[in-house]
């Protein structure tokens, strides 16, 4: 009888061992592949709505990267890659965006936002959708775009 139950505990206590491994693995996940808790994607807004919205903090915005390497002149945007930039991307509502004005664009600050979206390192993330969280500003490399960007979400 002793060692039926001493058998069922080493066997619970194995299992809860290995429960705690696989939950601690979590939040691995989510650090690396950019899922958050606080970022709500069904209420993020589109470009056009986003551009309405200049001034408002903490802003959820969706889009499509789409480019990047902006500079403050009316043309200055790469659409395609090699990138040369990891401090700023470009994005719009459609894949098919060919002319800066159509585009949002995004500060990428130094840290998990910046290694996980710039283009430089992950030509990857060209044509992904991405939700973004930041405050909206009127102008960033002469178009409406975000700065702050606390959290996002690639698709």
């Amino acid at each position: 009888m002793r060692r039926k139950l001493l058998t069922v505990f080493l066997f619970l206590m194995t299992l809860s061992c290995f429960t705690l491994m696989f939950l601690s693995c979590e939040g691995w996940e989510e650090e690396f592949t950019g899922k958050s808790e606080s970022l709500n994607e069904e209420a993020a807004c589109d470009i056009v709505s986003a551009r309405g919205r200049v001034g408002e903090k903490d802003v959820c915005v969706k889009g499509y990267i789409v480019g990047g390497d902006l500079t403050s002149s009316a043309s200055g945007i790469s659409f395609e890659a090699p990138f040369s930039s990891a401090t700023h991307l470009a994005i719009a509502d459609s894949l098919n965006v060919n002319e800066k004005s159509a585009c949002f664009s995004v500060q990428l600050p130094s840290g998990k936002i910046r290694d996980g979206l710039n283009l430089v390192n992950l030509p990857e993330n060209h044509g992904r959708m991405v939700y973004l969280k930041g405050d909206i500003v009127a102008s960033y490399f002469g178009i409406v775009g975000m700065k702050n960007v606390t959290d996002f979400v690639l698709k």
